[in-house]
Parts: structure tokens; sequence; C-alpha cells
């Protein structure tokens, strides 16, 4: 069954921008993704959402980068339960990794809180694909 799920394009600095799915991990908190087709593995911030995760025991720790050489201490989870749109999904493979900065560089232009990047792991498993003219991020299940 195919399902969309809406988009809301963020206009950001010089012309570009980020698409922002509206999530939500309980009904305490709320916030944003950001769909990365660059990330690997989808990534939450490990303050918001330890509480809604299992850590993977069978791997310690996942050294990680983002665009820059700087590495990331990702921590290996399961998301428990994630709200993207009005659509549940279950037991997603990600990493929690520190996402302050970017909640800091986003609050110079919006008041969007960043939760997580949506990564390759879950794009590929739902066969995603983002209309770009209709803001939808399309998806089997």
């Amino acid at each position: 069954m195919k399902i969309s799920i809406p988009i809301l394009p963020l206009k950001v600095e010089q012309g570009g921008y980020h698409m922002l799915i509206k999530s939500r991990l309980n009904t305490n908190t709320c916030g944003y993704v950001i769909i990365d087709t660059g990330a690997s593995m989808s990534a939450f911030d490990k303050d918001t959402c330890l509480n809604f995760s299992k850590p993977i025991f069978n791997i310690k720790e996942v050294k990680s980068s983002g665009i820059t050489n700087e590495s990331l201490n990702a921590i290996p989870v399961v998301i428990n339960k994630i709200f993207l749109g009005r659509r549940s999904f279950k037991n997603i493979k990600a990493v929690l990794i520190d996402l302050s900065h970017i909640n800091a560089l986003y609050s110079e232009f919006t008041n969007k809180v960043i939760i997580g990047l949506i990564g390759g792991n879950f794009l590929k498993k739902y066969k995603a694909s983002i209309d770009y003219k209709n803001n939808k991020l399309n998806i089997e299940i």
C-alpha cells in the first residue's frame, strides 16, 4: 500500500531548502524530522529520544560523521514508535546523537524544533520517493 506524508519545505539561507516532516514520539514530544537523503542511517536527538528507544546491546557505539570531518558519538538504538505526519512506524533502527547544534542553527531562522533526521535506512526500507511538486514523501508500507 502506498501512502503520502506531507512535507514542509523550509527555505534556508541562500535559496536552499530543507524538507521537514512533522513528527511525534508521544503526546508530549513533538517536533520535526529532516529528510536527509545523504545520511545512511536515521538519527535522533539523544536528549529528546533516549526515553523512547531501546539500545542495541551487541553494538557498543558507532563512530559516525556528518558532512564535516567531525566525529559523532552515535548510540545505536531501535526507536519504539514514531509518528511521521499521521502515520506511525515501529521499531525503527537509528542512532542517537547530539542535535543541539542543529537546533541552535535553526533557531536563527525558524521556531521549528528538530528531533531527528530520516536517513537512507528508512527511505530504502519503505521505497520512499519525494514528490517536490506536491510536497509529499511517498512510501510503501
